[in-house]
């Protein structure tokens, strides 16, 4: 052990390399059908050493080899390549197999007595068969290309060949042995806990899953929930803000579950499982299992995606559908729940024109077959755009083009702020370190995966850049941006891994693990504090305090109705979360609407007319703030001079203030507005 030690240490002119792979070219003149080109083993090494900052590779043979093996050192040209070759005993070559990670050589004796130590050998065949020479040991990988013309070589021809050209060992590709060696050298540094680290996270995945099953069930319904809510109250090709997917999928759940917070969401619910689900299937066949584990758990545990996958809003069936589209095809699905489903196309042609391999199908039908397929698929929305003047195209192209921020600056780092925090900011320097991945390691190594994933992420994320310099970005604008980054993740940490020293990595294990561990935390805080509220923290107004409100005003309109004798609605004067939340949460189903009926834009509540004639009919008019009257009495023949403060009570705690105004005889109830971007409010 310690001449071997030593022997490696005067070899590699350095400690005892931390990391060892051999290779046995086996470059002597005993049976020249078997060597696998020497190209082969430059380029391989050269790859190895080029991914692996930390990694030697050292070069074994006899002494006759030892010519032949230092012409391969000079012309791998590494200094971290080394020859062996001629300066061991076998007794030694042992020990230093006991040392070393993995083996690549061709069928020869080192592949059979390296069974005896713990390496792992790839062994490459070609004119000899694997079934009668391969070593019998778990740690053996074989390669042989199996031509019609294999074997060629054994005992019965007295291991004579005729042939020429030894093609069965040069159709051995570089690039399958390489990603072999990788996956083999990689699963040595977890062999003895992988097992039990995937039971871990498919538990932490779970769990994740259950929490937010369990703050789906209790927490109510955030303003924005109720309105899409009304989509599906409201029935239509598409909406003025965004395509029909999410009012379908909400109308499943509450056909299940009635008319509660849970049956609003469980479609949601289930679209985040099966998202949760394809990013696992997308890693493990892109990378392998453990890659697959950690897309799925890094989905649960983002911010980001956890508070979008328990709310119910179009972002949820765009990422399940999103995902379907990389994992099979769905982008007509996609296109259907929200328009930045848009993005897959530009990322697929980008796709198939930088891959060599697949730019053939650029001149083929099908794509362009499933683009016709899925065009017939968004056929509603364009109707429903044909019949109200382009009215939802308008909305989410021209109008934001065209409110463009006075601070430039300020608004691009406003996005950029807003995505570290939702995020979090050690996620996000590591996602966002993926595309450098090719550039650091991998010119000479740019692999059909990173790119794959590079390529369906940087297109939706450059443009929301871009476009946060022109108009206000929202944070849940770049869900779809950062999935395919996931399932990139972990091969991203191996990298890091593997290429850093001790001191850097414990400090990227003890911030990863800070990360893992506070985060749920936070989250069983948050949803305590949105169903019950944590005493002399303010409760959040985004979920908390709208059922309570919807009680509370509809105690006002009863007593108004009496009073009055007359049937009394509800006026909701913000732009749209007032009337929607209050239509879900008043609790007598009286007929609420928004400010479009006093002549103000409200989203899709323009499109929505009232069922019965409201001329004459009295309004109880809510907002966050005090009313501007002036306003309200072009639309009733009185309104009355007393605003009324009225305080949302929760367990005997004052959770905020609206304001409420009773509002007599209305008189325009034709009246419609002009349909101009007086705010922008939608996703």
């Amino acid at each position: 052990m310690v001449e071997a030690q030593a022997l490696l240490r005067k070899a590699a002119r350095a400690e005892t390399p931390l990391s060892l792979i051999l290779l046995n070219p086996n470059c002597s003149d005993l049976l020249p059908l078997r060597r696998w080109p020497v190209e082969s083993y430059v380029e391989l090494a050269r790859r190895l050493t080029a991914r692996y900052l930390r990694l030697h590779v050292a070069l074994t043979g006899q002494p006759s080899e030892a010519q032949g093996a230092a012409a391969l050192v000079q012309e791998i040209g590494s200094e971290r390549c080394f020859s062996l070759t001629g300066q061991t005993t076998l007794r030694q070559l042992l020990v230093i197999f006991g040392l070393a990670d993995v083996l690549v050589t061709n069928d020869s004796g080192p592949a059979h007595f390296a069974a005896l130590t713990p390496i792992e050998v790839v062994t490459l065949f070609g004119p000899e068969t694997p079934q009668l020479y391969q070593a019998r040991t778990p740690r053996s990988h074989v390669f042989w290309e199996g031509l019609a013309c294999s074997p060629c070589v054994s005992p019965l021809n007295q291991k004579q060949s005729f042939c020429q050209n030894n093609l069965c060992m040069q159709r051995i590709e570089v690039d399958a042995v390489f990603d072999k060696v990788c996956e083999v050298y990689e699963a040595r540094f977890n062999e003895d806990t992988t097992r039990m680290s995937d039971r871990r996270l498919i538990r932490a995945t779970a769990l994740l899953f259950c929490l937010r099953f369990l703050a789906a069930s209790l927490i109510d319904l955030a303003p924005q929930e109720t309105y899409y809510w009304n989509y599906a109250q409201h029935p239509a090709l598409s909406y003025f803000d965004h395509p029909p997917m999410i009012a379908w999928v909400i109308s499943a759940g509450q056909f299940l579950l009635g008319k509660n917070a849970l049956g609003v969401r469980l479609g949601g619910l289930l679209l985040t499982l099966l998202s949760t689900w394809l990013l696992y299937t997308l890693g493990r066949f892109w990378f392998n299992r453990r890659a697959g584990l950690w897309a799925a758990l890094l989905f649960q545990l983002i911010p980001l995606y956890f508070v979008y996958g328990l709310l119910i809003t179009p972002d949820v069936p765009l990422i399940f559908f999103w995902l379907l589209t990389l994992y099979l095809v769905s982008l007509g699905l996609a296109l259907l729940s929200k328009y930045p489903a848009i993005f897959l196309v530009p990322s697929t042609l980008l796709w198939l024109t930088l891959d060599r391999c697949h730019r053939q199908w650029l001149i083929r039908k099908e794509p362009y077959l499933a683009l016709l397929i899925a065009a017939l698929f968004f056929t509603p929305v364009i109707l429903w755009n044909v019949e109200h003047d382009w009215a939802s195209f308008g909305f989410q192209v021209s109008d934001r083009l065209h409110r463009a921020p006075s601070h430039p600056l300020k608004s691009l780092g406003e996005f950029l702020l807003t995505q570290l925090g939702v995020t979090s900011p050690i996620l996000l320097a590591g996602l966002l370190m993926l595309p450098a991945l090719p550039v650091s390691y991998a010119l000479s190594d740019w692999r059909l995966r990173w790119r794959f994933c590079f390529l369906f992420s940087i297109p939706i994320l450059a443009f929301m850049l871009l476009f946060s310099i022109r108009s206000g970005v929202k944070a849940n604008w770049t869900l779809p941006g950062y999935l395919s980054l996931l399932v990139a993740a972990y091969p991203c940490y191996r990298y890091f891994r593997f290429n850093s020293g001790a001191r850097k990595l414990r400090v990227v294990r003890y911030f990863l693990l800070s990360f893992f561990y506070t985060l749920p935390v936070l989250y069983v805080v948050a949803v305590y504090h949105l169903t019950l509220t944590i005493p002399g923290i303010p409760a959040h107004s985004f979920t908390t305090g709208w059922k309570e409100l919807g009680q509370a005003v509809g105690r006002e309109a009863r007593a108004f109705e009496v009073a009055g004798g007359k049937k009394v609605f509800l006026l909701g004067l913000d732009s749209h979360y007032i009337a929607a939340a209050l239509s879900f949460y008043s609790d007598d189903s009286r007929e609420v609407f928004s400010r479009n009926v006093v002549g103000k834009n409200a989203l899709a509540f323009d499109y929505w007319r009232p069922k019965i004639d409201l001329a004459g009919f009295n309004a109880l008019a809510v907002d966050g703030n005090p009313p501007e009257l002036d306003a309200l009495r072009k639309y009733f023949v009185r309104v009355d001079e007393n605003i009324k403060r009225l305080p949302v009570m929760m367990d005997g705690r004052i959770l905020g203030h609206f304001y409420v105004v009773k509002c007599f005889g209305y008189m325009r109830p034709d009246a419609r507005p002009v349909m101009v971007s007086e705010m922008i409010e939608g996703d």
